[in-house]
């Protein structure tokens, strides 16, 4: 039996000390190295010390903080404005999340998401298509920041819909930021993917850009 959580297990679950399961070695991880556990998700340094705690806008801090224990909806985080927080929720938001289930997550930039599935068009890589999108259905919870960076494609539209759909009917949570309002992500990237974008919980900033401010 684990001494952290009660839990009956095979022998072969516990870590190397036989008294602790290994899910709860990892999140003891996560909580005593959070910046490094987020850089192993995909996220950059830059961000990888971005909580709840220290951002900058109670409104949002707190609906975020509620809907930790019901994350089975996408949740769609947007603005027009650039700089005023979107990415630093949607980080805070995995870290949150992670610290609490285990499993495995993951945040990627939209642009390196469709990269990273068109270099399969490649003979240097073992990867196909599939593998990719297979990948990124499976995550537990998966962040795509900063959709509509790039205009869409008839292909990377199909994607992204792919992507979103198939975790939308997993009921994994999905949390999509964008500096796309209004019609924005309908003329852009149709009604399939504006239905699915907007399936669970819509969070719009609107304050200025804190980038560069002292």
């Amino acid at each position: 039996m684990c001494i952290l959580c009660n839990t009956e297990l095979e022998l072969h679950l516990f870590s190397e000390d036989g008294k602790t399961c290994k899910e709860c070695v990892r999140l003891m991880y996560r909580k005593e190295s959070p910046e490094k556990y987020l850089m192993s998700l995909g996220v950059g340094k830059r961000h990888s010390v971005c909580t709840f705690e220290n951002y900058n806008g109670n409104e949002h801090k707190r609906l975020m903080e509620l809907l930790i224990n019901d994350f089975g909806e996408n949740v769609l985080i947007q603005s027009a404005n650039v700089g005023n927080g979107k990415t630093h929720l949607a980080v805070a938001s995995l870290l949150k999340y992670g610290l609490i289930n285990n499993g495995i997550h993951r945040f990627v930039n939209y642009t390196n998401l469709m990269l990273e599935i068109k270099s399969t068009f490649s003979n240097e890589t073992t990867e196909n298509e599939s593998d990719i999108i297979n990948k990124y259905c499976g995550y537990n919870m998966l962040v795509i920041d900063d959709v509509g960076a790039e205009r869409g494609t008839d292909y990377t539209i199909s994607i992204l819909y792919i992507i979103l759909n198939n975790r939308y009917e997993a009921s994994k949570p999905t949390i999509i930021t964008t500096n796309m309002v209004g019609d924005e992500i309908l003329n852009q990237y149709g009604k399939r993917i504006l239905s699915r974008l907007r399936s669970g919980y819509l969070i719009t900033l609107n304050s200025k850009d804190h980038r560069g401010l002292k």
